[in-house]
């Protein structure tokens, strides 16, 4: 799927619109101590992470992390690894856990659905909300082609894109006026599509919505501008290239300032469980939102519960859906099939 400029010029166009939380700052609060973060590593307010819910033994933003920095970002293309975790783990961008060897130095075959990753570049969020792919570019910066201004690391073993579906990187997002906030503490390779579904209705006392052809285009426009991804089809898409466990679910996305909202609906490969162990963010502190992991193996069904299967999620992601729209469906069990 081709990136265009038009896509995030509608966007940012949004964004210009909104209050504070929609410009290029990861965190937002109220309270004296904490600021705001650019995707830069610049800030303009001096600024702490909340880790108040860490506790000893957990693996957080680092103890001498630093926001506010001065430092320049590194060339988003021409710099290694680790030398890029070094830098978003001392502005407070990513945990420590990044610095493991293990995550440094995993093979391509191990990088692979359910994995931890991270992105790092200009274009891997939107208004402080983690974008999970990055759509390939057809421009050459600095003589480099790649995807849309950034890389993601960590899943390299997932295909590029398969019958539809592209590689992506879930990533815990928590930012004060976008819904819903996404659980998936040290990212987690997936691979997916979606279809975005502009809401009709226009808001009470929305001057610029008049009709419900109004509100598609302007629900369109904000969000599925930035939430679409991949190339919806999935009476293709019916099977997981290595066995993980296919699946459906509904995303209700809304922006408060703004009052837009669309439904996103999504098919993906995520990983398949037997236990909560077999989950790599299960019980584990999450510095993004500042508390322990809810993600853990949980059971999806298909239509008329004939099949089941466990598969790795944090249902808080869909809570927040209208009431028939907060289960997985499960759409192929691949190597994960639940017998009774």
């Amino acid at each position: 799927m081709t990136y265009t400029f038009t896509r995030a010029l509608a966007f940012l166009s949004a964004i210009s619109l909104a209050t504070c939380v929609f410009t290029a700052c990861e965190e937002d609060s109220d309270d004296d101590d904490k600021g705001q973060t650019s995707q830069t590593g610049k800030t303009d307010i001096a600024a702490r992470p909340n880790n108040s819910n860490q506790q000893p033994g957990d693996t957080g933003y680092s103890s001498s992390c630093v926001p506010v920095s001065d430092k320049e970002m590194p060339d988003w293309h021409k710099t290694g690894k680790s030398e890029i975790v070094d830098y978003l783990v001392s502005i407070c961008k990513l945990s420590e856990y990044f610095k493991d060897t293990d995550f440094l130095n995993k093979p391509a075959d191990k990088q692979i659905i359910g994995e931890p990753c991270f992105c790092f570049g200009p274009a891997c969020n939107y208004a402080g909300y983690e974008r999970p792919e990055l759509q390939e570019s057809m421009s050459v910066i600095k003589g480099y082609t790649d995807v849309a201004n950034g890389i993601i690391y960590g899943c390299d073993g997932v295909d590029k894109s398969y019958k539809g579906a592209t590689r992506a990187c879930l990533r815990s997002t928590n930012v004060e006026g976008i819904k819903p906030a996404i659980y998936f503490p040290n990212g987690m390779c997936i691979l997916a599509m979606s279809k975005c579904n502009p809401s009709n209705e226009c808001p009470e006392g929305d001057m610029m919505c008049n009709s419900p052809e109004d509100a598609i285009k302007l629900n369109n426009d904000t969000i599925c501008g930035f939430a679409k991804f991949g190339e919806y089809d999935p009476d293709n898409f019916t099977e997981c290239p290595n066995g993980e466990v296919l699946m459906d679910f509904v995303m209700s996305i809304s922006i408060a300032s703004l009052k837009r909202s669309a439904t996103l609906d999504v098919r993906g490969c995520f990983p398949g469980c037997k236990q909560d162990s077999d989950c790599h963010g299960y019980n584990i502190y999450d510095p993004i939102v500042n508390e322990r992991s809810q993600l853990k193996c949980v059971t999806a069904k298909n239509e008329d519960g004939s099949q089941k299967a466990g598969v790795c999620f944090d249902m808080r992601t869909v809570e927040a859906n209208a009431e028939g729209y907060r289960d997985l469906k499960l759409v192929n069990p691949g190597k994960w099939e639940k017998k009774d």
